[in-house]
């Protein structure tokens, strides 16, 4: 039984689904993902045709692996800083000038 189980499942890994929130801002969205964990080393980040993905790993016997995909779309310039603190990546993704808020002035 053991062994069919080890097929089936790696026995130091599994997937992992990050809790994703997003947040917008006046000039960005904000991405936090919850990595524990997850050493900045072991994230790739990548953008292509739109569409975000950021993957990871924890290595060790209690690690995991995730890859989570965000479509982007017109209303972001592809500008992106990403932050990891305390097991939360933080991505800063700067929206495209046309789309960002524009405060008018009451005269």
């Amino acid at each position: 039984m053991r062994s069919a189980l080890l097929q089936a499942f790696n026995e130091n890994a599994f997937n992992y689904a990050p809790e994703c929130l997003i947040e917008e801002r006046d000039t960005s969205f904000q991405v936090h993902l919850d990595v524990p964990g997850v050493k900045k080393e072991d994230l790739v980040i990548e953008v292509t045709n739109n569409l975000l993905k950021i993957a990871g790993e924890r290595k060790g016997t209690r690690g995991y692996s995730f890859e989570k995909k965000l479509r982007l779309g017109d209303s972001v310039s592809g500008d992106i800083q990403a932050q990891l603190t305390d097991g939360v990546l933080t991505l800063d993704v700067a929206k495209a000038e046309k789309a960002q808020v524009r405060r008018v002035v009451v005269g």
